[in-house]
């Protein structure tokens, strides 16, 4: 079994287990797993306070694994104060349903570390779509108590392929997010080559986990 962290495409495939991300007001059902959440490209709409009712409600399904994807963003034109205030409500969610959280993160990995502190979050934190070409800062959000997950970027990308291979696998998730061009299967092959050894036991450890399956 191969378990995809992250994909906005809903596959049918009966050796993959994949979370779907879906927006509260565009939910598809039935899905087998998925994550619901606010992004923060989404965080200034006038519908936020209905969109994180419904957030909350579906966070009580079985098949809701995660709260997400959501988070911060710098490079986008919303304040990060209205970011922040749909973020948080989303972490209070979370911490009140048991659920993981699976994060975007853009140019505010120190936002991030902070909350995680003043808040003294409890679920696990996955950043998801990780490609940034820094060791230290990888490092350090292991160290901090994140897990990063990995996509199509581990396929194009040698300064993060060798990031990944230097990381504590036990502390990292694979996906496919929205590409198109490349298959949960493609990642798994590509992180086995980086890694020179098998990722899917581990991986497979990971993901029962973190999200108690």
């Amino acid at each position: 079994m191969l378990y995809n962290l992250h994909t906005h495409q809903q596959t049918v495939q009966n050796n993959v287990l994949e979370i779907v991300n879906q927006y509260p007001l565009e939910i598809i059902e039935p899905l087998p797993y998925f994550s619901v959440g606010i992004h923060p490209y989404h965080s200034h709409t006038l519908t936020a306070e209905y969109e994180l009712e419904i957030v909350s409600k579906n966070a009580q399904k079985s098949n809701c694994l995660a709260i997400g994807e959501c988070g911060l963003d710098k490079k986008i034109d919303i304040p990060l104060d209205t970011q922040l205030k749909v973020f948080i409500a989303q972490i209070k969610i979370a911490e009140y349903y048991n659920k993981p959280i699976i994060l975007h993160c853009v140019s505010a990995y120190q936002e991030i570390v902070e909350i995680k502190k003043k808040y003294k979050i409890q679920v696990p934190l996955i950043i998801h779509g990780f490609a940034k070409s820094s060791f230290p800062l990888a490092q350090n959000l292991i160290k901090q108590g994140f897990y990063l997950s990995f996509g199509k970027h581990l396929l194009v990308n040698d300064s993060l392929a060798e990031i990944f291979k230097n990381l504590p696998l036990d502390r990292c998730f694979l996906e496919t997010d929205s590409t198109t061009n490349a298959t949960i299967n493609d990642i798994y092959k590509k992180a086995q080559a980086i890694k020179g050894l098998e990722v899917t036991e581990i991986i497979t450890n990971n993901f029962k986990k973190v999200f108690n399956i």
